[in-house]
């Protein structure tokens, strides 16, 4: 596993969001991890959900995150709600398109209404 680029070999835990909805409390206090990989010249962005993980294929630039949705993987366990609705909001959310911006350890991420705010997980 290679560590280059701002965001690789690093998680970030969900601290808060909001979408056009408004704010999503189920994002506070970690529920969501991202993580950076890579593996074999491939990157990808692994979001551990409070349902299944999902794996997607990344193009990182110094600002942009381009989701490889074609290739995105998911688990298989079946979940009850919310749970279910939290890995589906997920799944929408890393197959378009991400800005971000990494502030020291904050990591904000945003695509059309959705804001999504992280922090970084310390090993």
């Amino acid at each position: 596993m290679t560590c280059d680029g701002p965001l690789a070999c690093s998680s970030f835990a969900s601290e808060s969001g909001s979408d056009i909805l408004g704010d999503l409390a189920w994002l506070e206090s970690g529920r969501l991890v991202i993580s950076v990989e890579t593996r074999n010249a491939e990157t990808s962005l692994v979001v551990v959900t409070p349902c299944n993980a999902i794996t997607v294929p990344a193009t990182i630039s110094a600002d942009r995150i381009q989701p490889d949705a074609d290739h995105l993987a998911i688990g298989a366990m079946s979940c009850p709600a919310p749970a279910s609705e939290y890995e589906a909001w997920a799944k929408r959310l890393v197959s378009r398109p991400l800005d971000y911006r990494l502030d020291g350890d904050e990591l904000v991420l945003e695509s059309g209404t959705v804001t999504l705010r992280l922090s970084r997980v310390v090993d």
